[in-house]
């Protein structure tokens, strides 16, 4: 992820009042979308990692009921998360 950097914004002297705020508003907008898919990676793996660590601790470790990659019986898990 890279950093919120405005410099060159601000060194721009053709933009003023309304551009640079357009300017300013889609920068952090395409900011804060890596910040928030960062972080859905992050939960995700979180939760694959803990049932890892669970199924590790159980009697039958390579149970696929205990896989947290979305294997189901029926088919695929299908998550949505929102922010």
């Amino acid at each position: 992820m890279t950093p919120l950097d405005t410099t060159d914004l601000l060194e721009d002297r053709s933009l003023r009042g309304p551009a640079f705020c357009r300017a300013l508003s889609d920068r952090i907008d395409g900011f804060l979308a890596e910040v928030f898919e960062a972080a859905e990676l992050h939960q995700l793996l979180d939760e694959a990692r803990a049932g890892a660590e669970d199924a590790a601790g159980s009697l039958d470790p390579w149970s696929p009921w205990a896989q947290a990659d979305g294997w189901r019986l029926s088919g695929l898990l299908r998550r949505k998360i929102e922010w």
